[in-house]
């Protein structure tokens, strides 16, 4: 069974925010206690955690968006009229200014 890129996204960025919101829920829920400095550092670093997970699952969606938009067909093969400028075209340049009037 193949999985295709988009699926696979689609799977990770949906398992990425699960245990994001897990470790933001479990975060909220605790209690601070004073006597234990290793929850501190704990809770810190769960923190920094979520914010990684964050910008992963950011950076998965803009990938995801990336596939789907290569995916797509282009409307000129399948006959359509394309929905911007021809790719294809020359590219027309101004012309460049005369040496002399650059002094």
């Amino acid at each position: 069974m193949t999985i295709m890129p988009g699926e696979l996204l689609d799977t990770s960025i949906a398992q990425l925010q699960t245990l994001a919101a897990f470790l933001a829920d479990q975060l909220s829920d605790q209690s601070p206690d004073a006597g234990a400095p290793s929850s501190s550092a704990e809770a810190r670093v769960c923190g920094e955690l979520v914010v990684s997970l964050g910008a992963l699952i950011h950076t998965l969606r803009a990938a995801r968006t990336a596939t789907s938009l290569a995916t797509r067909p282009d409307p000129r093969e399948a006959g359509g009229e394309s929905p911007g400028p021809n790719r294809d075209a020359p590219v027309r340049r101004a012309p460049a200014p005369a040496a002399e009037s650059m002094l």
